[in-house]
């Protein structure tokens, strides 16, 4: 299974985007804080028991540094997870709603990959830019 994040708004604290799947469709619209964002490649992504929200969440597994969780929120400002991807609807910059439904409709299919023995992997994507 592979997952793509465009980025798609990357300002000074907020960086949103959306989540969408390797045929196009769309997933759910993201938020990321800018300072704490993985840079632009492709990663592993695994399930596993997140620190503070103390269930299963994906968890981007970079090479050679810290990781991130892709989390459910009401936006970037709120967590203090570090590196974090928020799922919902964008509401404003850096805000989302609706994240709970997104996000575990998105560990259930991932879910289903590794079960099927697939891998998950993520790529992220940042628009070009303008010169």
């Amino acid at each position: 299974m592979k997952l793509y994040i465009f980025r798609q708004a990357i300002k000074d604290t907020t960086t949103d985007g959306v989540l969408k799947d390797e045929h196009g469709q769309r997933i759910c619209d993201t938020a990321e804080h800018t300072h704490h964002m993985l840079p632009p490649g492709t990663y592993r992504v695994t399930l596993s028991m997140h620190p503070s929200h103390k269930h299963r969440a994906p968890r981007v597994e970079p090479c050679g540094g810290p990781g991130a969780w892709i989390i459910h929120g009401n936006g970037v400002h709120a967590k203090a997870f570090g590196s974090s991807i928020i799922t919902g609807d964008r509401l404003a910059p850096g805000a989302v709603i609706r994240s709970r439904p997104y996000f575990e409709r998105l560990v259930k299919r991932m879910e289903k990959a590794f079960k099927r023995g697939g891998q998950v992997e993520l790529v992220i994507v940042e628009p070009p830019h303008v010169s």
